[in-house]
């Protein structure tokens, strides 16, 4: 070989050595640095959402409980009260997740226990509306509660009736109206209420309609969010993915010019799939037993379709009881350090890269 030629790959080489140590260097003092800021000075818990009761008194088509979550009970007061000390450092409490909440018989004394402890702590809760009659309205506005979002996925009551069985369209709608009435009569500190809308190619079509209707009733807050695909037939009723119809993408841009234009509050779920790269947790899920799960997908064990094609499960994960352990000793705990500090640095189980938290 040429003397020239050898001594220009000599070099060439170690440039890349060194290019690649220097890589592998920044690499490791940038995970090192994290590893030490999570050890040092762990993530705030901002919000946890619970789970209040494991029960249901309809049947949405779209849902995985009636399939999946066989786990029917009430949390006891004893389990709330486990959580005194964590309340006070807390931002926001989400009385429900998976099931509906009115059916818990001791919702209004726990509003009542939870902003005693910290009047600042934002409480609020999503129901199927149906309860929602005079005196639960009445109740809920001297609990202290602080949002109420009610959800509604069309406003023609044979597919209402049908997307959610055992639901009553027209019951729902003048509930509603009656909270709000009963609301703006008041001196509640119940701020905000709206209404939550799962699209899909269902009701895609009369989604601006909706808005139109709910918003002429005075609702101070809309949410479009993405269907969750837990069944064959929901999976391909999906409107988001790697490259959304351009039809969809224009009903959700008018959407969101109107509900700016009326200024309510809003979200908007993306259309527009992202792959999850890293992810900093800041709130827990605790179900009614109190069990301590990371994420909403994670609380229970059910099958989902992945952007229509393959199906995957979402594992059930615990990391603690706050019946036998405290909040902040499951926060703070060996195993959550872990799994927070891979999901920061992007170390994502396998289960976490079908994540659609950004479509949802």
């Amino acid at each position: 070989m040429h003397g020239g030629l050898k001594l220009y790959i000599i070099k060439s080489i170690k440039k890349l050595i060194k290019k690649v140590d220097q890589n592998f260097l920044n690499s490791s003092l940038k995970n090192l640095l994290l590893k030490s800021k999570y050890y040092f000075s762990p993530p705030k818990l901002y919000g946890i959402k619970l789970d209040i009761t494991g029960h249901c008194n309809i049947d949405c088509q779209f849902c995985s409980l009636k399939e999946w979550y066989h786990n029917p009970g009430f949390i006891s007061f004893d389990t709330i009260k486990r959580l005194r000390p964590d309340l006070e450092n807390l931002t926001s409490l989400a009385l429900s997740l998976n099931c509906e909440p009115l059916l818990h018989p001791e919702l209004f004394q726990i509003i009542q226990y939870v902003k005693g402890i910290n009047p600042n702590l934002e409480v609020f809760l999503t129901t199927n509306g149906i309860l929602l009659n005079k005196n639960m309205v009445d109740l809920l506005l001297k609990s202290g509660l602080d949002k109420i979002f009610i959800s509604i996925d069309s406003i023609k009551e044979e597919k209402f009736n049908r997307i959610r069985k055992g639901a009553d369209f027209n019951t729902i709608i003048n509930n509603l109206k009656t909270l709000i009435k009963e609301r703006n009569n008041s001196k509640s500190n119940l701020r905000e209420i709206g209404v939550i809308t799962v699209s899909s190619k269902e009701n895609v079509n009369e989604l601006i309609q909706i808005y139109s209707t709910l918003q002429k009733i005075g609702i101070d807050c809309y949410i479009i969010n993405g269907l969750e695909p837990y069944s064959e037939y929901y999976s391909t009723q999906i409107l988001y993915g790697k490259e959304p119809d351009e039809k969809y993408v224009n009903i959700f841009n008018q959407i969101r010019e109107f509900i700016t234009r009326d200024k309510l509050n809003f979200r908007i779920a993306d259309l527009k799939f992202k792959p999850v790269k890293n992810c900093y947790l800041s709130w827990v899920i605790i179900d009614w037993q109190g069990n301590v799960s990371p994420c909403t997908y994670l609380s229970y064990k059910r099958k989902f379709y992945f952007l229509n094609k393959e199906n995957f499960f979402h594992p059930q994960i615990y990391l603690g009881n706050i019946n036998k352990n405290t909040l902040k000793k499951i926060w703070n705990s060996k195993d959550a350090f872990n799994l927070k500090y891979k999901l920061a640095k992007g170390d994502l189980p396998e289960f976490c890269k079908h994540c659609l938290k950004n479509v949802i």
